[in-house]
């Protein structure tokens, strides 16, 4: 049998993994990466677009 001082410590480390595990694939959103990026997108099509009308009116 293995001794207690080498199981408890061991299931610490295990518990600490798996709740970085599961913060880190709650935090990293698909949907929201998308919609970021067409935001991101959004923005720069309409900065490009003021830049055009700035350029056109000289």
């Amino acid at each position: 049998m293995v001794p207690m001082l080498v199981i408890i410590p061991v299931m610490v480390v295990v518990v600490i993994l798996i709740a970085f595990a599961v913060i880190g694939t709650t935090r990293s959103n698909p949907t929201q990466d998308a919609q970021d990026a067409v935001a991101r997108e959004r923005r720069a099509a309409r900065k490009a677009e003021r830049e055009r009308r700035k350029a056109e009116r000289g």
